[in-house]
């Protein structure tokens, strides 16, 4: 978290993703003034899930914004870092 705080830009958002608990002490001040969004998220049940994308109940195939072949990973790179990218998917 204290790398995050640092690498964030003012009114960015930090996603925590741990299944695990820290003992850390944080230092929230930079959070705080820069108006930093922190979002905490952890496991959930998976088996319900698997079993909505797996029947089609849910679907996830509007969240993938492109596939490239796995030689033309440097370009799936580049696109996945435009900001407004959504998934890119390579394929062998």
């Amino acid at each position: 978290m204290t790398d995050s705080l640092k690498l964030v830009k003012p009114r960015g958002i930090i996603i925590l993703k741990s299944t695990t608990a820290s003992k850390n002490k944080l230092d929230f001040t930079s959070a705080i003034v820069n108006e930093i969004t922190v979002i905490g998220s952890r496991c959930g049940v998976f088996k319900p899930a698997i079993s909505a994308l797996e029947t089609g109940i849910i679907s996830v195939d509007d969240l993938i914004e492109k596939i490239y072949p796995l030689e033309e990973y440097q370009r799936a790179f580049e696109h996945a870092q435009k900001f407004d990218s959504l998934k890119i998917i390579l394929k062998p």
